[in-house]
């Protein structure tokens, strides 16, 4: 009985295990709530899901005043190219894109987190 209690539990921690890898990953592959990524230079990230947008746009039309108006006013922040991030959930699923909220691998407490367009 005391040898398949302990194989039991070896199981039980080989799936846990399994079930919490945490594999970084590209900007190109889609990802999922506690995976640690890498951004790609030049990408940023916002503190609220309506800051990214708006960020976003201006990008999109060209409006680079008022797109580095929204990181003067630290709305937004350019993120370090190579800093590993948590993904804390996916907020928005787009064609081309999702929206994931994030914060820095290294904050295991963390609940909520900066904005950010995930391409792939």
């Amino acid at each position: 009985m005391k040898r398949s209690t302990s194989s039991l539990a070896v199981l039980v921690a080989a799936a846990f295990c399994l079930s919490h890898t945490v594999v970084a990953a590209e900007p190109t592959e889609k990802v999922h709530p506690l995976q640690i990524v890498q951004f790609k230079a030049g990408s940023y990230a916002c503190n609220s899901k309506e800051a990214l947008e708006k960020a976003s746009e201006y990008a999109h039309r060209n409006e680079q005043a008022d797109f580095r108006e929204m990181f003067s006013n630290k709305f937004c922040i350019e993120l370090p190219k190579d800093a590993q991030f948590k993904v804390l959930r996916i907020a928005n699923i787009h064609p081309a894109f999702d929206v994931i909220e994030v914060t820095n691998a290294k904050n295991t407490e963390a609940v909520t987190g900066m904005f950010a367009e995930w391409d792939y």
